[in-house]
């Protein structure tokens, strides 16, 4: 993977579509970094609910502004279950975009380039280029 430019002006808090007022996520009491790991079980056990997949990205994209929290998601494996939702639904562009806007939070991390450049290897070059291209679309268009 070719190292991506993050621009200054990306590391701060960015639009984020989402279709739903209403959160699909049932997770009891605050969300918080102490939700992380039942977040990311969430998303592995709805691959196919795209809905509920946008609500769960944008919990993770709100938490991952914050480098702790960054950290945190980074471990327990947030990169490699973002793109593994990108790889199951790459036709849906708002949720691959929205996926594609926590990854680049991740970017702003060592480990986190780490992850996904290794998580990236395992894709064939066609999904490695979407996403790929995504980010810097993202990062160019918010410059």
């Amino acid at each position: 993977m070719e190292h991506i430019q993050i621009d200054q002006q990306y590391q701060q808090y960015q639009p984020f579509s989402r279709n739903s007022s209403i959160s699909m996520l049932n997770i009891s009491g605050d969300f918080s970094q102490n939700n992380i790991p039942s977040i990311l079980n969430i998303i592995k056990d709805n691959l196919k609910n795209p809905e509920l997949l946008n609500d769960a990205i944008y919990e993770i994209f709100s938490l991952s502004s914050n480098e702790n929290n960054r950290n945190i998601l980074i471990y327990n494996g947030s990169c490699e279950t973002i793109i593994d939702v990108i790889e199951y639904h790459k036709s849906n562009i708002e949720l691959v975009e929205n996926c594609c806007k926590v990854l680049i939070w991740f970017l702003n991390n060592e480990d986190g380039v780490l992850c996904i450049k290794r998580k990236l290897s395992t894709l064939h070059n066609d999904n490695k280029r979407m996403i790929t291209n995504m980010i810097k679309n993202i990062c160019t268009q918010e410059s």
